[in-house]
């Protein structure tokens, strides 16, 4: 998609993809106005082009694939307080080709999101708290580089200090929540055929 756009289903919202930008415009109401279409948002947070976009049910997150094997949810609106930045989903090997947001039918919000990609997987990312449910031995321990993970640096007069690699909620679209890779299927040749 070297140009695309997606309208919500609000109807209130058209988000356009322009190589590496996604810029979301406030769309055409029924009255006339001189300037029909106002300039949002625009993200530039992509190394490569959008190749897919997904908006959610209540038009408040858009979903985007991009060919720098990344897909990405963005909040749409602005929040003063806190500037969140977008969740990062990786683990691609190839082009994003499609992007979809699975939503819960008794809360009526997102809970999961799947990744498309060319070289036929599906990557599947399942929402969850921001406390590790299961904890113990069988959760995964944090990779290095996370926002979650402490550092322990040595001040001037020796005391060891912990801080946090990054402060605020960077990546967060809400307080306390976390997306983790649930499954990843492959259909290859041999999978097609049914072998």
């Amino acid at each position: 998609m070297e140009t695309g756009g997606a309208s919500s289903p609000c109807g209130s919202r058209i988000v356009v993809a322009v190589g590496k930008l996604l810029r979301i415009w406030h769309a055409l109401g029924f009255k006339k106005e001189f300037f029909p279409f106002e300039l949002i948002r625009t993200f530039a947070d992509f190394d490569d082009k959008v190749t897919a976009l997904k908006w959610n049910p209540d038009s408040k997150c858009i979903l985007a694939g991009s060919k720098d094997l990344t897909a990405r949810l963005f909040s749409v609106n602005k929040t003063s307080v806190v500037k969140t930045k977008p969740f990062l989903f990786m683990g691609h090997r190839d082009t994003v080709v499609g992007v979809f947001l699975g939503v819960d039918k008794m809360t009526n919000t997102v809970c999961r999101a799947y990744a498309v990609t060319w070289d036929c997987y599906i990557f599947s990312w399942e929402l969850s708290g921001g406390d590790d449910e299961t904890g113990g031995e069988n959760s995964e321990p944090d990779s290095p580089g996370t926002p979650e993970r402490e550092v322990e640096t040595l001040s001037g007069n020796g005391v060891t200090v912990k801080n946090k690699k990054r402060e605020g909620l960077d990546g967060n679209l809400e307080n306390g929540v976390k997306w983790r890779l649930s499954r990843k299927d492959g259909l290859g040749p041999g999978e097609a055929d049914g072998v």
